[in-house]
């Protein structure tokens, strides 16, 4: 919950760090073993080497299902990592089928 300056402030820290990431001199590894929503897949995202375990998780960006907005830093990560089959950002139909969809395809190596 919190104020709308909080919330803001969340989000920007958030895309801050994905920033710090992207950005980063050095090869980021991003290892995942658990839930991961929304910014936690944005993050995994954001890393240039993902692994994941195999198990019974999600992985979601599901601000819209939430009824949050996309923020605009969030899709450009998706659509800079997500191979162009998925270039519609998944959030924005509400829908979670992200659901291990990372493990399935690109962003995870």
């Amino acid at each position: 919950k919190g104020s709308a300056g909080e919330q803001y402030l969340m989000v920007k820290a958030g895309a801050e760090l994905a920033l710090r990431i992207l950005s980063f001199p050095f090869p980021v590894v991003a290892a995942c073993h658990g839930n991961a929503y929304p910014m936690g897949a944005f993050l995994i995202m954001s890393s240039d080497h993902r692994i994941a375990a195999e198990g019974d998780y999600r992985i979601g960006m599901n601000e819209v299902a939430i009824g949050l907005t996309v923020p605009r830093f969030a899709i450009e990560v998706a659509r800079q990592r997500l191979t162009p089959a998925f270039a519609v950002f998944p959030g924005a139909q509400g829908n979670d089928y992200v659901e291990n969809l990372l493990a399935r395809q690109a962003p995870f190596n």
